[in-house]
């Protein structure tokens, strides 16, 4: 089954004859949350984590206009606020196309790649180890910030998800450009330590 999967997401990934880099992060994102499951003794089912981690980029090449019809069709109440940070689309239309093309149907997978880029607070476990690996993966992400992250990652999971978040809004600001709410509302929440999930 692991290997269906992955030749489907090299196919999504596969653009005009050529793959694309995106596949290899797909793969470091995949071991990485296993290890990341594996290191904290998280026991979640091998296989949510493969589903969430392989699939949680699927919908990264769709055209920007199908990704807008998904979104107003499947998202009516957050449309208007989320039409302006395009950069978070792929992450809520990936869980509509993972289910509706690949037939994921387990809610805490769907979920896990829904909020891959924004988090939220009170997150499941599968969806830090998601969320995480997909900044600090070691075959695309080798830059000093993401291999601090890592180092915190490996100790504690919640202390990276304040780091990567607090990096992520750093650098927003930096360019001016603006921060969707759910990632504020995220880095609040473990900002003050109430992790209680």
């Amino acid at each position: 089954m692991y290997s269906k999967w992955l030749e489907q997401i090299k196919k999504e990934f596969t653009i005009d004859g050529k793959l694309n880099q995106r596949y290899l992060h797909t793969i470091g994102v995949i071991e990485m949350a296993l290890t990341l499951n594996s290191i904290h003794k998280l026991n979640i089912d091998e296989k949510k984590v493969f589903e969430a981690a392989c699939f949680h980029d699927v919908a990264k090449f769709i055209d920007s206009d199908m990704m807008r019809t998904i979104l107003e069709k499947n998202y009516p109440d957050d449309f208007l606020e989320m039409v302006n940070f395009p950069a978070i689309w792929h992450s809520f239309v990936g869980k509509i196309y993972a289910k509706e093309k690949y037939q994921i149907t387990d809610e805490e997978v769907l979920d896990a790649i829904k909020y891959h880029t924004t988090g939220h607070p009170k997150m499941t476990s599968l969806e830090k180890i998601i969320f995480i690996s997909d900044y600090i993966e070691k075959i695309t992400r080798t830059e000093k910030n993401f291999v601090e992250a890592r180092l915190i990652a490996f100790k504690n999971l919640d202390e990276a998800l304040k780091t990567i978040l607090a990096s992520t809004i750093s650098y927003l600001k930096s360019k001016n450009y603006p921060i969707y709410k759910l990632t504020l509302d995220t880095y609040k929440y473990y900002s003050k330590g109430q992790n209680d999930v």
